[in-house]
Parts: C-alpha cells; structure tokens; sequence
C-alpha cells in the first residue's frame, strides 16, 4: 500500500480529482483538432553502476496534447516528476531525492484510427531539468546539484475509446525513457528507465 504523502498517490488522486469535477470536459471530447491527455505512472530506473539512481522509482505526471485525426500524430508534452531512494555515484551509494520537469515533442503512429481499440507507438525527444539533492554525497560531490538532461523516449499504448473513435478514452502507455544529465557532477548520468502510466484522453 502506497502511503497518503507519497508522490504517486498524490499524482493519482489530483488525476482522478480532476476528472470526477470535469464530466463536461470528458462529454465534449473530440471538438478541436488537438486533444488534451493527462497520464499519472511511474519511471523504474535502470542505469550503469557508478553513475544513475539504479533501482530507485520516479513518479511523475505528463500533461500532453496530441493531433486528434489521422495515422501519425504530432504531440508534445509537459513532464513533472519526483524521485527518491539510493543514487549509484562512483562507488558509492548515497541516499537522494530528486524533482524534475521536461518538455516532450514527438509522434505517435496510429495504425489503427477507427474503432474502440486503437493501439499505438512512436517516439518523442526530451529537453528537461532535474534538481538532485543528497544526503550524505561522496567527497567532492556537492550536496546539491541541478543540470539539463537530454534523451529521448520511445513508447507504445492504447487508446481505449469510451465512444467515439474520435473522443474520450483510457490511455495504458509504456515507455524507453534514455535520458542523461551532469547532476552530481558526473558527466552522462543516466535517468534511464522503463515508464509506465495511465491516463485520459479527452
């Protein structure tokens, strides 16, 4: 059971707070040529000894609007995320948490674009800022560090279409995160990880 102050439960309840006050928002779906996705998961990261947060889950929360029509579809998206457990630096393990926000553009290719069941897969660039603070940093490490960190993410899902192929729909999305950044004044740590997360198309 995740805790009440845990930062997934937190992303999970403002998504599903949002989408009980905007029925409205969901009922009107399908009205402009971009559509509106939120998406709540979680990234497990996987990365090289010596160098990552390896092990440690990151917990985020992805704002994106994407082209409504047609195979290929452009998007692009606002990321926030919040990460905590054992950072991999040298040889050494000290404990972290780490905030980040990131701008993700891409596409999506739809093979499917009727129907109910609409599979999907594609790939986007990533240009973000991640902020890592740690307790105990091995010698000459700052305690607190910030950089760019620069990657890209290929993914696949499903749209799951409440009625119109066109409209609202439960989105199930996975995703290659392969990101790096110069926090902890290590050049090429790698915030790579698999993402996963559910979300709504409006």
């Amino acid at each position: 059971m995740y805790s009440t102050r845990s930062p997934f439960f937190i992303a999970s309840a403002t998504l599903l707070t949002v989408l009980s006050i905007c029925p409205s928002t969901a009922a009107a779906a399908g009205g402009g040529l971009y559509a509106p996705i939120m998406e709540a998961g979680v990234n497990f990261h996987a990365g090289n000894t010596g160098k990552s947060i390896t092990g440690s889950n990151e917990y985020f929360m992805t704002f994106r609007a994407e082209s409504r029509k047609g195979i290929w579809r452009p998007s692009i998206a606002a990321d926030l995320g919040y990460a905590m457990g054992q950072a991999s630096i040298g040889t050494e393990t000290p404990t972290f948490t780490m905030m980040g926000a990131g701008f993700l553009g891409g596409v999506h290719l739809f093979p499917f674009s009727t129907g109910q069941f609409q599979p999907f897969f594609g790939g986007s660039g990533v240009l973000a800022w991640n902020f890592l603070k740690l307790t105990a940093p091995p010698t000459g490490v700052e305690p607190q560090t910030q950089g760019l960190s620069l990657g890209y993410e290929i993914s696949a899902g499903v749209d799951l279409r409440f009625g119109r192929a066109e409209g609202s729909a439960l989105r199930i999305h996975g995703g290659l995160w392969n990101v790096s950044s110069s926090v902890a004044g290590v050049s090429g740590f790698l915030l790579t990880g698999f993402r996963l997360s559910l979300g709504v198309t409006y």
